[in-house]
């Protein structure tokens, strides 16, 4: 018995606010055969309801299936890295947490024992999961917007990077590895740091350039910098002795990270919210 079948990663959230009455029923073509579709029930009002993303690609044989699903969680970190710049709120994945409950379901075991069974094959695997963590409200159905972030992140190293270390950042203060407390201030510096080599053509940081095509004050810059470098933030991994940063003063930063990421993608054409 020969025949295709869909190896899924669902993400069910609930209850989601601010999508309105409609409803939502959209796909978006990916990569590589992959697409991502979103749904949302018509009259959920300001109830909420859950809102389900799934991301998918078509197999012919169970040898595919693996590699599909690992496709399917390299693509599910890209739209959690585009997520905040999107309309939705942070999306974190953690691939180092060991997680009891997953928030999101992968029925590639099932497909590779359907397609081993057609040839009378059997096997036992082991199931993968991602931690997610979601907030309940978004400003806009997200997809739309993050999957154009996501094609340009597959396709441009800058981008991808640049959103890499944004969302370590945003993990790194959810969920601290480094016993000193002060591990999220590192992917965040570098935010500041990678704009302005983008700027620089890769060679010299250049952050005038990166400051006027953004529309980024001098002051807001160097506030910035000088937070981080001040409180010798960088080299609190070396010392194991982490400054004491108010959380007000993060989210500060967290917040002129947002608006700069967003800024840049505005510059390649992306509605990006931020």
């Amino acid at each position: 018995m020969n025949g295709t079948a869909e190896v899924c990663l669902t993400l069910t959230q609930g209850p989601i606010c601010g999508l309105g009455d409609a409803g939502i029923e959209a796909s978006y073509p990916l990569w590589n055969s992959i697409v991502a579709a979103e749904a949302f029930p018509s009259g959920a009002g300001g109830s909420g309801a859950n809102y389900v993303v799934r991301l998918k690609k078509e197999v012919s044989h169970a040898s595919e299936v693996r590699r599909a699903e690992s496709e399917l969680s390299t693509a599910l970190q890209m739209l959690a890295a585009a997520w905040p710049f999107s309309g939705g709120s942070y999306l974190t994945i953690e691939t180092r947490e060991v997680v009891c409950s997953p928030c999101f379901e992968s029925n590639a075991d099932d497909i590779e024992r359907e397609m081993l069974a057609r040839s009378g094959l059997t096997r036992t695997a082991l199931q993968a999961s991602l931690g997610l963590s979601w907030a309940a409200t978004y400003s806009q159905a997200p997809l739309c917007v993050a999957a154009r972030i996501v094609g340009l992140m597959h396709s441009d190293f800058q981008t991808r990077r640049l959103l890499h270390y944004h969302q370590r950042a945003v993990i790194e203060r959810s969920h601290p590895t480094a016993s000193d407390g002060a591990s999220w201030f590192i992917g965040l510096y570098k935010v500041r740091d990678f704009i302005a080599k983008i700027y620089g053509n890769g060679k010299t940081a250049d952050a005038k350039k990166a400051r006027d095509t953004l529309g980024i004050s001098t002051a807001q810059w160097d506030y910035f910098g000088n937070i981080l470098n001040n409180n010798d933030l960088r080299h609190a991994e070396i010392s194991g002795i982490a400054p004491s940063i108010s959380a007000a003063t993060q989210g500060n930063l967290y917040r002129i990270a947002l608006c700069w990421v967003a800024s840049y993608l505005r510059t390649k054409d992306i509605p990006a919210i931020g």
